[in-house]
């Protein structure tokens, strides 16, 4: 029945993406054309190969009366633990999962609005988790009160944040504007306002400030490029807001927060640069327009969250390959003196390669590889530094929706992972390894803790794309274990249960491109219309 339920929800969904767009073309009486087009890969298995969300808003370049309609729709299938990395409004909960997407966009002079709905459905059955009051906190005081039980054991206090181990245990449903949004653009400046997803980093990984783990923040923004001998330099800007999940607490005067970010790039033809700060500003009296000018002045420290970054991209143009490195620091520095003494104090990074090493007249082979590391090791003797995207002011952290803002990791994350993929115009197939760690900061706030009792993960995962007549099709399988879950090990630490958990995981998206030819006036006066 509840699968019958998902069905009709998709048909309706569907059906409303179809019947919004018009199917048969009339002649504009102004420059205008509407395109509909099947979005990036849904498939999580494609988050660290596919390109980046784009960010700036493309001109069209249909005819001016061409209407081609398409959906893209996603169903995964998860058992063992779930994993909601990189997947934006459609979270793989355990059990069976749908996300569909579909975009469109009219442009008519200097204005652009885009259409671009998503519905995410999840049966979200049962997984061993702790409720909040079971995090043993050695450190501080215990989980608040009002806190949901649904809220992280392991963030509250000094590192606090609202990262929910499950989003209740009803089945989930979410619709959401997805890359909406509708913009002015005049030259190399553009403004306006959307909800759709930022990626504010280098290469086709997850950044680690303005990630793809969770669905794009509501916000106001404005992009100013221009083009010299130099390259390109790009100046963008946004102030939103963040949301607070169902999932955190029993207070309704905090359940928004500002965010604002300003960000500086200089790209060449082999090579890019971008500078950036993001901040959250916690005090629950500020919202939406007052927050627009967040990062050009200093509010106070004691509501704050503060990011620097700086990332680099090097472009190998004859081979085809890149290279890329990011850098982000959450600590604010206090002084110069202080920055010599501890330089890499509050700093995380990922960096990573795509290079192609064989070329057939069928296709291409490319190797790639990512590092993150989110942990944060101890720099100052008796002073434990707080977890990246936690805060002991802004209790629910850099999150939105219960989820981070940035990397899919989450506090005390780290990851490497190694792929293989063949590229070819038809068909494609990646397999990918990958060793993840999870919250390992806040394992060294537990009674007992050793080294045995690290919470890892090992998977591997395997992806085969195809173009079926102009629809992209692709079908994920990935499968792992995780061993030491919620850093339960009971080898090594008697009286701890044993928390091995294999998982699996199958995915298949389909995109669903329909061009509809518009009615030519000879055509119109042979019918009669």
């Amino acid at each position: 029945m509840r699968a019958s339920r998902h069905w009709l929800h998709s048909f309706v969904f569907a059906l409303s993406v179809t019947f919004s767009t018009p199917l048969t073309g009339q002649t504009p009486s102004v420059p205008a054309c509407i395109r509909l087009g099947v979005p990036a890969s849904l498939d999580p298995e494609a988050r660290w190969f596919s390109p980046a969300p784009a960010d700036s808003t493309r001109r069209c370049d249909a005819p001016a009366a061409y209407r081609p309609i398409g959906l893209e729709v996603r169903g995964t299938y998860r058992s063992g633990l779930p994993d909601t990395r990189g997947q934006g409004a459609g979270l793989a909960w355990n059990g069976t999962n749908w996300h569909l997407r579909a975009s469109a966009d009219l442009e008519w002079k200097v204005l652009t609005v885009r259409i671009a709905p998503e519905l995410a459905l999840s049966d979200n059955t049962d997984f061993f988790m702790f409720r909040s009051t079971d995090g043993m906190w050695i450190y501080g005081p215990p989980v608040p009160s009002d806190r949901s039980s649904f809220s992280s054991p392991w963030y509250y206090g000094p590192v606090s944040a609202d990262l929910p181990s499950r989003h209740g245990v009803a089945p989930l449903s979410r619709v959401h504007p997805g890359g909406s949004g509708i913009w002015l653009g005049w030259r190399g400046l553009r403004v306006g306002a959307t909800a759709r997803q930022s990626h504010w980093g280098p290469g086709p990984g997850e950044s680690l400030i303005l990630g793809t783990s969770t669905a794009g923040l509501p916000r106001l923004e404005a992009d100013l490029s221009t083009t010299h001998p130099l390259g390109t330099t790009s100046l963008r800007w946004f102030s939103g807001v963040a949301v607070e999940s169902r999932f955190f607490d029993q207070d309704p005067t905090n359940d928004r927060r500002s965010v604002a970010g300003l960000r500086l790039e200089q790209g060449g033809r082999r090579w890019h640069l971008g500078v950036s700060r993001t901040l959250m500003d916690g005090r629950s009296e500020r919202r939406g327009l007052e927050a627009a000018d967040l990062v050009f002045r200093r509010p106070p420290t004691d509501s704050l969250i503060d990011f620097v970054a700086i990332d680099f991209l090097w472009r190998e143009i004859e081979s085809r390959g890149f290279s890329w490195v990011e850098v982000i620091r959450q600590q604010a520095i206090r002084s110069g003196g202080d920055l010599m003494r501890y330089p890499t104090e509050g700093i995380s990074f990922r960096l990573g390669f795509d290079q192609r090493i064989a070329m057939t007249a069928a296709a291409e082979w490319r190797a790639s590889a990512e590092g993150v590391r989110l942990d944060q090791p101890l720099q100052r003797a008796g002073i434990t530094p707080p977890d990246l995207y936690t805060s002991a002011t802004v209790v629910h952290g850099w999150t939105h929706l219960g989820q981070p803002l940035g990397s899919g990791l989450g506090p005390g994350g780290q990851r490497q992972l190694v792929a293989l993929e063949r590229k070819g115009p038809v068909w494609g197939l990646r397999g990918s390894l990958e060793r993840a760690r999870w919250n390992d900061d806040a394992l060294y706030r537990q009674f007992l803790p050793n080294w045995w009792r690290h919470d890892v993960s090992y998977q591997f995962g395997m992806r085969v794309t195809r173009d079926l007549v102009g629809r992209p099709a692709a079908l994920s399988l990935t499968w792992g274990r995780r061993t030491n879950h919620l850093f339960q090990n009971d080898t090594h630490s008697p009286g701890y249960r044993d928390s091995d958990v294999p998982y699996f995981q199958f995915s298949a998206s389909l995109g669903i491109p329909r061009a509809i030819r518009p009615i030519t006036t000879d055509e119109r006066s042979r019918s009669g219309r």
